[in-house]
């Protein structure tokens, strides 16, 4: 059975999330890469024409708004599909000193208290501008080419969307990222089934150790896994170690 992890440091957020069972979906705005959730159309096709291409602005920029109202509207929960990330522990978990819960791989269908529509979606890592394809399919007619003006247009907005806010360049690779993505940013609820496991840094301190492990005492938490983080033997890898019997970690 696969997983999606989040990495969190131990800090007043993160303890949050097994105090009041809710889960932070951010803006794209806050994202730390400049490209992820920020491309748009207008500015996409003013590039191309600044770079020398004959281009009909009208022709992507049209969709603007859709785009634009959406990624500054939408909240993103970021995942990733492994828990033994060496990066990733440094970068989201403190230097190990935090920890990587670990959720249902059907995590969408835990939340609740809302009435926006969650989706879930694989992130792609490309090299190139996310619209230069769509751009191209537009001019070949390789999509869009319809007999419905309306379903074209509604496809070429949503296709724009999609690209905008789950493309990422390729030397983010190494996430592995899963993103659930909702209608509205903040705190979303989660039933308490949808954590399976929690997985504790190498660096972690005993009393946020002793902290994790007294929350993981609640009723609703009965049923997590523990696991420590740890060195692989004879590698530069990570390793993880099941805490009294629990199964190892995928």
């Amino acid at each position: 059975m696969s997983y999606l992890y989040k990495y969190r440091p131990v800090n007043k957020k993160s303890i949050e999330i097994l105090i009041k069972q809710k889960l932070f979906f951010a803006k794209t705005i806050k994202f730390n890469d400049p490209f992820d959730g920020r491309l748009l159309p207008r500015n996409f096709m003013s590039e191309l024409k600044e770079l020398g291409y004959s281009v009909n602005e009208d022709d992507i920029s049209k969709h603007e708004s859709f785009v634009s109202d959406r990624l500054n509207g939408y909240g993103v929960l970021s995942l990733s599909r492994s828990c033994k990330d060496i990066l990733m522990w440094s970068h989201y978990a403190d230097s190990h000193k935090g920890f990587c819960l670990g959720f249902k791989d059907d995590l969408r269908n835990f939340f609740y208290d809302f009435d926006c529509p969650v989706r879930q979606e694989s992130v792609k890592y490309e090299n190139e501008h996310p619209f230069r394809n769509i751009h191209k399919d537009w001019i070949s007619k390789n999509r869009f080419n319809s007999n419905d003006v309306f379903f074209d247009y509604a496809e070429m907005s949503v296709a724009l969307l999609d690209a905008a806010i789950t493309v990422k360049h390729s030397s983010w690779r190494y996430e592995q990222e899963e993103r659930i993505i909702s209608e509205v940013d903040g705190l979303h609820s989660f039933h308490a089934e949808a954590l399976d496991r929690i997985v504790l840094g190498m660096n972690m301190s005993q009393e946020n150790e002793a902290t994790i492990i007294s929350l993981l005492g609640n009723e609703q938490w009965r049923h997590v896994r523990l696991y420590r983080a740890k060195r692989g033997k004879a590698a530069l890898s990570i390793d993880v170690e099941p805490i009294e019997d629990s199964k190892s970690c995928s």
